[in-house]
């Protein structure tokens, strides 16, 4: 895996480090952790060109997540021909309001445009949403709902609101008076460790729930994933485990 620290190096450097990968260990996939790797779309566009000059002969997936907003058709064109198979997209809410609070900065109809575009190349998407924002209503979480469901996304997970302890969500449920029950062992997000929004704990785990009934819900969606996930085979198995996690 490459981490964050990918984009403090130069093209060259991270083109060098792969190659060293490929001929002297044999690597044939590299998950890219970084959020980031097509906000500067010309380094994005070099790094992905270099990869196809070398002849480099790799998978990439980028688990983290990218700007689903920041990416042109000539990108993704590169990126496919590169060996890009899978990408994930960090989302979270499809409430223009929550939006606005969380300060994210996405447009949401670019990030459908760019998850659509992606979709269309073969690549495997995923979007991360999260319910549980402060004031959240029950009517924003069926936005982000269906806002997940009108997209051409392949998966997608819910989680929960979890304040972390120094954040700026944390200093939020502090000074709205809520109880935190932070457990930094547990990292599902399946938990409602705090409650900031507008409705009773029972409504935002209902909600939670509806959530990856809805979106899963879609014959369609799951013969999509079917027939683009990179491994079918791993479908049932990552089904159990998930339905396992989400709805016992």
């Amino acid at each position: 895996m490459f981490g964050k620290k990918l984009r403090t190096r130069s093209v060259a450097n991270v083109l060098d480090e792969m190659e060293t990968l490929v001929r002297d260990h044999g690597i044939r996939e590299l998950h890219l952790i970084d959020d980031c790797f097509n906000g500067d779309i010309d380094r994005a566009r070099a790094i992905m060109s270099g990869v196809r000059e070398r002849k480099l002969d790799l998978k990439f997936a980028f688990p983290n997540g990218l700007r689903g907003d920041r990416l042109p058709d000539d990108l993704l064109d590169l990126m496919t021909a590169a060996g890009v198979y899978k990408m994930n997209f960090g989302i979270e809410s499809g409430s223009p309001r929550i939006q606005k609070l969380i300060k994210k900065g996405l447009s949401l109809d670019n990030i459908r445009g760019g998850i659509e575009r992606a979709a269309a190349r073969g690549i495997f998407t995923h979007g991360f949403f999260m319910l549980g924002f402060p004031g959240e209503t029950r009517a924003e979480m069926q936005e982000t709902i269906d806002f997940a469901r009108s997209t051409k996304l392949h998966t997608a997970g819910f989680a929960l609101l979890s304040p972390f302890p120094g954040t700026e969500v944390h200093r939020m449920a502090v000074e709205m008076g809520r109880t935190i029950d932070y457990d930094p062992d547990d990292t599902s997000y399946m938990r409602l460790s705090a409650n900031l929004t507008a409705e009773s704990d029972d409504t935002v785990l209902h909600m939670h729930r509806r959530a990856h009934r809805q979106f899963y819900g879609s014959p369609l969606r799951i013969w999509r994933i079917l027939t683009t996930m990179p491994r079918p085979s791993d479908f049932f198995r990552a089904g159990l485990r998930h339905f396992r996690l989400k709805f016992l």
